[in-house]
This record gives structure tokens, C-alpha cells and sequence, in this order.
């Protein structure tokens, strides 16, 4: 999502997300971004129903916006969700999906080449916007398969190098 290809015509609405690998976020810098994000991104986008879009985050980002639900709702709505969780946060009915192992890598892996210049993260787009492919096509028949009489499964196994990139940048804004 950070390719310079793509880059000419995804919507940058911000960047005050700190970057550093050690950064945290300030009290309820989330809700505030996602606010940002929502007003400013691209009518098309806009144009969409809410369950047709998702907003990807970083774990950090959704735990900063789950502390912004939990402390500044309602006092009996507040501790309600605090007692029992909220499984699935939501911003004007779009999802929060969150990515935890992407937080490992932009804060631990200094080899990441993306460590120190991405913490925080939230992207804003539909949620059949984006693919996932190999480096080569062959690489898609180098694969061992058997089956596992203990678990009752067929496992597969196979080496390759997938990249990701989004359908229609149009419907994309960070």
C-alpha cells in the first residue's frame, strides 16, 4: 500500500500518526483520525454503504480508539463495555479490522524496511479492494500436499514470496 506506484491517486487525508517504532499514540488520537479520514476521503469511497468498507488498523491504533469508546461514552454505557468487551469497534457503522502482527514488525524488526517510518496505521477503503499475489506464477504449482490421518486434514505446504496491492486506488484513503 506504499508503493510509489500506487501512490499518485490514494487519498493522503493525514500523517500526524507518530512514526517511530517506540511512538505511542496520545488520548483518543484514533477516534480523531478516523474522524478526519471519514469527512475527507473520496466521494466514491463516501458514496458506499458502511458494510462494504472497512478501516484496516494497526492493533495499536485500535486499542487507542477502544479506550476513546470505553472513556467517553455514556458512564453506564462505558462501564457496560468495559465489563463485558466489545467485539467488534465500529466508526459511523464501518468495522475496525485490526492487524496485530503488523505492529510486531513495524515495532521489533529493525531489518523491516518500513521500521521507523510507519507505527501507527489506519487505512480506509472497501473490503474487496485489494489482492494478494506471488513473485512468480510458478510458484503457485510448487506445492507438497498430504493427508494427516491424526487431524483427519489435508496439509499443504508451499514457499513463495507474496506481495499486496489494492484493486482501485480510488476507493483508498490513509
Amino acid at each position: 500500500f506504499l508503493d510509489s506506484q500506487a501512490a499518485y491517486c490514494v487519498k493522503t487525508v493525514s500523517n500526524t500518526l507518530p512514526n517511530l517504532h517506540n511512538s505511542v499514540l496520545t488520548p483518543d488520537q484514533a477516534r480523531d483520525t478516523l474522524k478526519l479520514l471519514f469527512n475527507n476521503a473520496d466521494i466514491r469511497l463516501k458514496s458506499l454503504a458502511a458494510s462494504q468498507k472497512s478501516f484496516w488498523v494497526s492493533q495499536s491504533f485500535w486499542e487507542n480508539y477502544y479506550t476513546s469508546v470505553l472513556e467517553n461514552c455514556c458512564n453506564e454505557g462505558s462501564w457496560q463495555a468495559g465489563q463485558d468487551g466489545i467485539g467488534t469497534l465500529r466508526y459511523r457503522g464501518i468495522q475496525l479490522i485490526p492487524l496485530p502482527i503488523i505492529d510486531d514488525a513495524l515495532e521489533n524488526d529493525s531489518t523491516n524496511p518500513f521500521y521507523d517510518e510507519i507505527r501507527h496505521f489506519v487505512i480506509y477503503t472497501t473490503k474487496a479492494n485489494h489482492y494478494m499475489g506471488v513473485e512468480r506464477a510458478s510458484d503457485l504449482n510448487n506445492l507438497t500436499s498430504c493427508f494427516d490421518c491424526r487431524t483427519n486434514m489435508n496439509l499443504i505446504k508451499g514457499r513463495m514470496r507474496f506481495g499486496y496491492n489494492f484493486v482501485q486506488c480510488n476507493l483508498i484513503s490513509w
